[in-house]
């Protein structure tokens, strides 16, 4: 877990605003990591298979999106 720490540490060092996705109940532990105040925080059931019910129709990319314009930041391009 040390390098998970670091990591997130250091984008929440960054000057530049981010959006944490945390999903499942390891990574909600991790929330604290978050400058909530600066960065964008989504939170949600571990994607599938263990959790498909809880997955399913949590609209966790759309959330991220929303954050993301939020903090003045483009919002990601999914379409192939």
């Amino acid at each position: 877990m040390e390098l998970t720490d670091a990591a997130l540490t250091a984008v929440n060092a960054r000057p530049t605003p981010a959006v944490f996705c945390l999903w499942g109940n390891h990574a909600k532990k991790k929330a604290h990591l978050a400058d909530t105040g600066r960065q964008g925080l989504v939170q949600g059931a571990h994607p599938p298979p263990l959790s498909v019910a809880k997955f399913r129709g949590s609209r966790p990319f759309s959330a991220v999106n929303a954050a993301l314009v939020a903090r003045g930041l483009a919002p990601i391009d999914r379409r192939l």
